[in-house]
């Protein structure tokens, strides 16, 4: 599912959701290296190839990696009591 319209979702349930004191959080990366963006690719140049035209189209100016999103997850959810995932 393409960003925007989780983001959209995101800021409705946190205007909705504030009178409640019920905080909404969201781990929204962009391109990762993981199989499935590699599986693009047939080669290891089209590869290399894939990931220069997309980290020159974020500020970082790199393909991140699986565990910083992890990490991410864990910075935003993990000192909850009482979370939600899905």
């Amino acid at each position: 599912m393409p960003a925007y319209p989780i983001l959209r979702e995101v800021r409705f349930w946190t205007n909705d959701l504030k009178y409640r004191k019920i905080r909404v959080n969201v781990v929204s990366p962009g391109s990762i290296d993981t199989p499935g963006l590699s599986g693009l690719t047939q080669t290891e140049e089209q590869k290399q190839a894939l990931f220069a035209q997309l980290a020159a189209s974020v500020p970082l100016g790199r393909v991140g990696e699986p565990e910083e999103i992890a990490k991410a997850g864990v910075s935003c959810f993990g000192r909850c009591k009482l979370y939600r995932g899905r």
